[in-house]
């Protein structure tokens, strides 16, 4: 990684946590919207199991649809009951997408950079 320390989903996931903690936002709307690309995030769920809510996605982007809703894209875990353990488990799952690669390494860390 270029000037970056490792990071871990753990620490990663704390990050973002603590940001929408302290900020009142949520890290979907200013992170994730704008900085992931719909495509590679939906294809890594895939690789990671995730079959029918990645193939939800996929299917969006094959009709050409330019917007998908947030709670489509990013709500892997949305039952009702325990929402904020829901919450948590999908943090966890967008901090181990954005730590592996060294791209996205450098794009939270520069976000967080700017926002804190």
């Amino acid at each position: 990684m270029k000037n970056t320390e490792t990071m871990t989903k753990e620490q990663l996931a704390t990050k973002i946590l603590k940001w929408e903690n302290d900020s009142g936002e949520s890290f979907t709307d200013y992170f994730m919207h704008d900085h992931v690309k719909n495509v590679s995030w939906a294809f890594w769920l895939l690789g990671k199991g995730f079959h029918e809510f990645a193939l939800v996605i996929i299917r969006e982007l094959e009709k050409g649809e330019k917007y998908i809703d947030q709670e489509t894209l990013y709500e892997i875990h949305s039952e009702e009951t325990d929402s904020y353990e829901n919450h948590e488990k999908n943090v966890l799952i967008w901090a181990e997408f954005l730590v592996a690669t060294d791209s996205y390494v450098e794009r939270v860390t520069k976000f967080f950079e700017q926002t804190n």
